[in-house]
């Protein structure tokens, strides 16, 4: 996730964390899922092996899914927003969201 975007959500108070401040920079998709299943937290992604890997029914605590090249940072800040404002933890579990 871009930086302006992390930024842009910790300025409405929601949590974000991203990968290179935990360290998980080279880390298999799985495992960040894992992760970020363990942890409670949605997957915010632009790599389409992630959709692959729901597809294949791997678990994961949700996954909101953008193309960078298609949306913008304000646009992404926006959808994820809605996202946090609409559903709940629960609802995201094993769901993917389309920004």
């Amino acid at each position: 996730m871009a930086k302006e975007v992390a930024d842009g959500l910790r300025t409405r108070d929601i949590d974000v964390i991203t990968t290179p401040e935990i360290g998980h920079t080279g880390f298999k998709d799985e495992e960040h899922l894992d992760y970020a299943l363990a942890e409670g937290r949605v997957f915010v992604t632009q790599d389409e092996d992630f959709l692959i890997l729901h597809s294949k029914q791997v678990p994961h605590a949700g996954i909101a899914y953008y193309k960078h090249r298609t949306v913008s940072n304000k646009d992404v800040i926006r959808g994820l927003v809605l996202i946090y404002d609409v559903l709940t933890a629960e609802e995201m579990i094993n769901h993917v969201e389309f920004l």
